[in-house]
């Protein structure tokens, strides 16, 4: 435990002396909510990956090709992509968690803002399964094939809810 520093011992250095930018919106704040850190982020993709590379039963070399690119990418997405998302995401939960169910207007609006953005994640993904296709062998990529189709299926699901919300159709239950 480190005694905070009393009045008489702290001193203020000036932006200037430590190299740092004197302007306070050289950098914006992070928004608020949920999100996970740099190092969460990366060990929650690793695992991601590594469930992909079970459920396909890669060997080695190709789990070393699909953990590389898909915490590569999926990291820079999600990074690049954070201002948008999270609030987004935020904004989702604390809806679902409220007692009473969100007005129309605030659900048409939500999907209005989300819909590119689950446009540009599905992107990453279909993106993403292009590049696990190349290493997989024949019986890996049959069963992946499946897979495929069914994710395709759910994520045309998703995208077609997002549209009825932007549309202004919303069924409080």
């Amino acid at each position: 435990i480190v005694p905070a520093a009393t009045p008489a011992q702290t001193t203020t250095v000036p932006p200037e002396a430590t190299g740092a930018v004197a302007s306070a919106t050289a950098h914006a704040p992070p928004p608020e909510g949920l999100w996970p850190s740099p190092k969460l982020l990366n060990l929650m993709l690793q695992r991601w990956a590594e469930e992909a590379c079970e459920e396909y039963a890669l060997d080695g070399n190709q789990r070393a090709k699909v953990r590389e690119a898909t915490v590569k990418r999926f990291e820079s997405f999600l990074t690049e992509n954070r201002s948008q998302i999270q609030p987004l995401a935020n904004e989702f939960i604390e809806m679902r968690m409220t007692l009473e169910p969100p007005s129309k207007e605030r659900v048409q609006a939500w999907a209005d803002r989300a819909l590119p953005v689950f446009e540009k994640s599905r992107d990453q993904i279909r993106e993403n399964n292009d590049e696990f296709r190349k290493v997989l062998r024949p019986m890996q990529r049959a069963k992946f094939e499946v897979d495929a189709l069914q994710m395709s299926a759910g994520m045309a699901i998703a995208e077609q809810k997002l549209k009825v919300w932007k549309g202004g159709e919303f069924d409080k239950d």
